[in-house]
């Protein structure tokens, strides 16, 4: 490109204004003359054209691994702290973090860092240096409060880090203790965990403004760390509508922010809206608990069920530990666990014959070329056999009495074969043969959901057997889940008429077979999304459709320039938030409903099972 000499002179005066930061190879030269571009529009089109090519090229590049980069952000913000003291230290972790600090840093890297112990901050004294890692609930901020008083006679530094970030309550609560000169305070933008399911690692039980307040923070901190605003937002319930609002005022302050430095960011970013993640649709949980509630069926889902999975892990498996990763796991994590067997015989026998041709090897070049790929096979027989042990445990334990019974009673309840009365009788019977008390408190839930709420006298009726069977000190637990929506009398909403309108019992899609037959309704409200269809008046909250367009309309043309050259859009990009935790089975689901012609994010505040969801609601002993 070149520029004549008053163009060279215009845009010199105006470059203190461009605060930019893109790949390199995208020249002072050009982001002068873009800037004088802006100011006089009118002319030289074909310049604005190759500069938005470049500018694709550029940030195409960067923009392929944006979730990778806010998650590898964390780590490295956690392990600088880390670093900013001396000697050994000990790293003290809320237990609600723990799983967040485990998947993005890894013990190893904590060692780099100098940290000799890594304990669950508990009012415990601890002497030497020490790194606090908490979240901003009083709660949480309190413990380290004792913790500190307890420790501040020893000799050492203290860091308390805030996850998502600090707050005038953090502070307020560190002044009443009387503590603030005695810890640093910073930020940890930990916000989501890497994974088949984006967790942010929060309690479903969180009061719903804090869960809406860190849902928007983390998604505008998703934006500021993409190419630009998602495009389009769309969602269900009123935990999603909040979000939403709360995003755009976010955003605006950030917008408000770029104004007021004058940044590039203000003039040119909003004709970038939507280059990562063209669509968001957020699903409040409320609006369908069905779908968190009844038992997964998928590899993955199965293993969370039955021994909890940490992220990209599981710690209590049959043979202890096995990291959940790698190509072996990522073919199988989604199947049905009726094909599982099916798939890793298939593996088995490729694996075998892949071994079986060193015997045809005969020249060097042969056998160097199987040589190369001798650890890769020994890497997959050990997944194979890691795998194999953990789909025979899921085996006997889905094949045993308890849970084909449950399983059973949850389909009949399903798919509407259950009147009101049968379905009372059959729980009762299953609350007779004591199954976990979390599976009994799971199924009543799903009782009310399916059957759209029970006659005052049957609820109680429920209650009392329960009570009786399993402990009086679980009224607060049934108390707690009416509070939360999932015990009910009677209510007008029909859940009868919305799994016949949304088709919810349909044996011959393929997104059904991930649970033998049965789609949820959150997959459903993914479906539609994508087909662009409106919301269903009958579903619980209300449903919204924000589309954010560019402040240059004129420019629409050159946005599609940049989306063209762009690599990381050959795909549109969906990226779906489920408000209050969804489960991996139902994530699976999500990814099955899409075409193939569009990538899909799935997000969360929590990964959750139904035992966990009704479990938080349950007492310690249990």
């Amino acid at each position: 490109m070149v520029a004549n000499t008053s163009v060279t002179r215009v845009a010199g005066v105006l470059k203190r204004r461009i605060i930019i930061d893109i790949a390199a190879g995208f020249t002072t030269g050009c982001i002068a003359a873009f800037s004088w571009w802006h100011f006089y529009h009118q002319k030289r089109l074909h310049f604005r054209e190759q500069w938005y090519v470049d500018y694709a090229k550029a940030k195409g590049a960067a923009a392929d691994g944006s979730l990778d980069m806010e998650a590898d952000s964390a780590g490295e913000s956690l392990r600088q702290a880390l670093l900013d003291i001396g000697g050994p230290k000990t790293l003290a972790i809320d237990s609600g973090l723990t799983a967040v600090v485990s998947a993005l840093c890894p013990y190893s890297s904590l060692k780099d860092c100098g940290v000799s112990d890594v304990v669950t901050l508990t009012r415990e004294t601890i002497r030497g240096n020490i790194v606090y890692v908490a979240s901003g609930s009083p709660e949480s901020v309190k413990l380290v409060c004792d913790n500190l008083q307890k420790s501040i006679a020893n000799d050492g530094e203290r860091i308390l880090l805030v996850r998502p970030r600090t707050s005038p309550l953090v502070d307020l609560i560190l002044d009443q203790h009387g503590l603030t000169a005695e810890v640093k305070v910073y930020d940890w933008p930990a916000f989501f965990m890497p994974g088949p399911v984006l967790s942010m690692g929060l309690s479903p039980t969180m009061p719903v403004n804090e869960l809406v307040w860190q849902t928007a923070v983390a998604l505008n901190a998703l934006q500021a760390a993409s190419n630009g605003p998602f495009s389009r937002v769309t969602g269900h319930g009123s935990a999603a509508k909040r979000v939403s609002e709360l995003l755009q005022d976010l955003q605006g302050e950030h917008q408000a922010s770029a104004v007021a430095n004058g940044g590039f960011e203000y003039y040119f970013g909003s004709a970038f809206v939507g280059c990562d993640v063209d669509y968001l649709l957020l699903i409040d949980r409320q609006v369908d608990w069905v779908g968190a509630l009844v038992f997964q069926l998928t590899y993955q889902g199965l293993l969370d069920e039955i021994y909890g999975v940490s992220p990209g892990q599981i710690v209590n498996g049959p043979d202890g530990k096995v990291k959940l990763e790698g190509e072996l796991f990522n073919m199988i994590r989604d199947l049905n666990f009726g094909m599982v067997g099916q798939r890793l015989n298939s593996l088995a026998r490729q694996l075998q014959t892949a071994y079986d041709k060193r015997h045809d090897a005969k020249s060097i070049d042969e056998i160097r070329e199987f040589v190369a790929k001798l650890g890769d096979l020994q890497s997959t027989q050990i997944q194979l056999k890691q795998h194999t042990a953990l789909a025979e445990a899921i085996m006997s334990y889905v094949q045993g009495n308890e849970f084909t019974a449950c399983l059973e009673f949850q389909q009949s309840l399903v798919e509407n074969e259950l009147g009101t009365s049968e379905a009372v009788s059959q729980l009762q019977e299953l609350i007779y043969r004591k199954i976990p008390v979390a599976r009994a408190a799971r199924l009543l839930c799903l009782v009310c959901l399916c059957r759209s709420g029970l006659k005052e006298k049957q609820l109680h009726t429920l209650y009392n057997d329960i009570l009786r069977t399993y402990g009086y000190e679980h009224l607060q637990t049934l108390h707690d889940l009416e509070n939360r929506g999932l015990l009910f009398t009677t209510t007008q909403t029909s859940y009868a008429q919305i799994a016949r309108s949304f088709q919810l019992s349909n044996q011959n899609e393929k997104v059904s077979k991930v649970y033998a037959g049965y789609t949820p309704l959150s997959v459903r409200l993914v479906q539609a999304a994508v087909m662009a269809v409106r919301g269903d008046p009958m579903l619980l909250g209300e449903y919204f459709d924000n589309v954010q367009k560019s402040d240059h309309p004129k420019e629409a043309k050159l946005r599609k320039i940049l989306l063209r050259n762009s690599g990381s859009h050959d795909k549109q990009v969906i990226m779906v938030m489920v408000i209050g935790g969804v489960t991996y089975a139902e994530a699976a689901a999500m990814r099955a409903a899409v075409p193939s012609d569009k990538e899909l994010i799935v997000a969360s505040t929590s990964v959750i099972t139904g035992d966990r969801l009704v479990k938080t609601e349950l007492s310690p002993a249990d």
